[in-house]
């Protein structure tokens, strides 16, 4: 992208060897990724559902290079099973100006194009869900690179003679400025930035959980249990809509239900509990909890059970489970 924008004829060498070293380093990461959870399954089930989604990402991708009205530390992607006029236009857009740019460059002989084009898209590949499925599907950090296609674009604005030209770029960086100001205040307070994306998604149980962090922290047992019953909601919206269950709902479910125990509302936990179970049937934390809140009601029927199955539903060494179960094959 710099040698089109320098004029310069490419070090193909250089280049070839620099790519070799990015792929290698893309096989570690991969490897790395898989042992520790962060690749997912293909969003929607098939490489084919997370290409027609992506085309939709795409196009939100742009306007926030653009508009910075929708950054959120979380984003909403809903899953397609079928191409929509959304999906197909921003597949045809990628498409169709890439290949202006190629011919702008045959015909004018300027790369600048080319390289805004290149900017733009090349660091979205890595995590475009098709090549290799990431659970974040869509965050404002994957746009850190791409941000350099817009700021090329107002550098060739600002090299045309003229005031209104240099008016315009100065209003832009502006503008941009101002916002940039905004999301730095909004950092700088947890609470502000997960209620802005609460405001944001629908389906992402990450702010509500968050937020009931913050409110477990202060002891609001009130904002507390209203912000994880939240989060679990939201989880559970995302199931219909063929999301995944975030780990986010998991802790929530968890971190709830310690608090209606504590609150001596065993028999609201175990359901809490129980619920999570269905999205997390092999969790040893959620299982353990669960045994324990079962043996404080004396229901040892469900508890026994549940002891049996630990072997079963495949949890990983638990300490504390075997404990609980021991004890209650020792007991009268």
């Amino acid at each position: 992208a710099m040698d089109l924008l320098a004029k310069r004829r490419p070090r193909w060498g250089v280049l070839l060897f620099t790519v070799g070293c990015a792929f290698g380093a893309l096989a570690v990461h991969l490897y790395v990724g898989e042992l520790v959870s962060m690749t997912a399954q293909p969003l929607g089930g098939s490489r084919l559902a997370s290409f027609m989604t992506m085309g939709t990402v795409l196009l939100r991708y742009l306007v926030l290079l653009v508009s910075p009205l929708g950054l959120s530390v979380t984003h909403d992607v809903v899953p397609l099973q079928q191409w929509t006029p959304l999906a197909l236009f921003g597949w045809l857009l990628f498409l169709g100006l890439g290949v202006s740019a190629v011919f702008f460059l045959m015909l004018k002989k300027s790369g600048r194009f080319l390289s805004v084009w290149i900017w733009c898209f090349a660091p979205l590949l890595p995590v475009s869900q098709f090549l290799v499925p990431l659970q974040n599907v869509m965050t404002d950090r994957y746009l850190f690179l791409s941000a350099m296609a817009p700021a090329l674009v107002l550098g060739f604005i600002a090299e045309r003679q003229g005031s209104l030209a240099k008016f315009a770029v100065a209003s832009v960086l502006l503008v941009w400025a101002g916002f940039s100001s905004l999301r730095g205040w909004m950092f700088s307070d947890s609470e502000l930035l997960f209620n802005d994306a609460l405001a944001q998604t629908q389906y992402s149980p990450i702010p509500p959980y968050q937020l009931g962090m913050l409110a477990d922290g202060r002891g609001d047992k009130r904002n507390t249990e209203k912000f994880f019953r939240m989060a679990i909601n939201r989880n559970q919206l995302a199931l219909a809509q063929d999301l995944l269950p975030h780990t986010a709902a998991r802790r929530a479910s968890n971190n709830l239900a310690r608090l209606l125990v504590s609150e001596g509302r065993l028999g609201e936990a175990v359901q809490v509990l129980e619920l999570a179970r269905q999205d997390w049937p092999s969790d040893s934390k959620l299982a353990g909890n669960l045994l324990q809140v079962l043996m404080r009601q004396e229901r040892r029927d469900e508890a026994e059970v549940l002891c049996l199955l630990r072997m079963k539903n495949g949890f990983p060494q638990s300490t504390k489970i075997e404990r609980l179960c021991l004890t209650l094959s020792q007991s009268p």
